[in-house]
């Protein structure tokens, strides 16, 4: 992906972080930034969207047990940690908006 695209991307997250929780200091977050690969335009969210497999930065913003997760810089959802979020971290994974229910203790959800 284009460098661009990239920091779009994670600044994006992190303004909305920082808009959100503008009492936090964002140096006692952990950042993960990586692509993940969607089959379709809309990405993790669900809904209408081109057919075309398509490949976008999933930004996750950690502290302690809670997290953000973003899809291409928009907020997706927020979860407290568990055991199956680790190992998908650890795979440059997150589940979609509509996977994360079952698999995630959901906080916020942007559905």
């Amino acid at each position: 992906m284009h460098c661009g695209h990239h920091l779009e991307s994670l600044a994006d997250a992190t303004a909305h972080l920082k808009y959100h929780f503008k009492k936090h200091n964002l140096d006692s977050y952990r950042i993960y930034h990586f692509t993940q690969n969607w089959g379709s335009t809309a990405l993790g969210f669900g809904g209408l969207g081109g057919q075309a497999g398509t490949r976008a930065y999933t930004t996750v913003l950690n502290k302690g047990n809670f997290a953000a997760v973003y899809f291409q810089g928009r907020f997706a959802y927020e979860v407290k940690v568990n055991d199956h979020f680790i190992d998908d971290l650890n795979k440059h994974y997150s589940a979609s908006n509509q996977e994360c229910k079952r698999r995630y203790e959901v906080i916020s959800c942007s559905q």
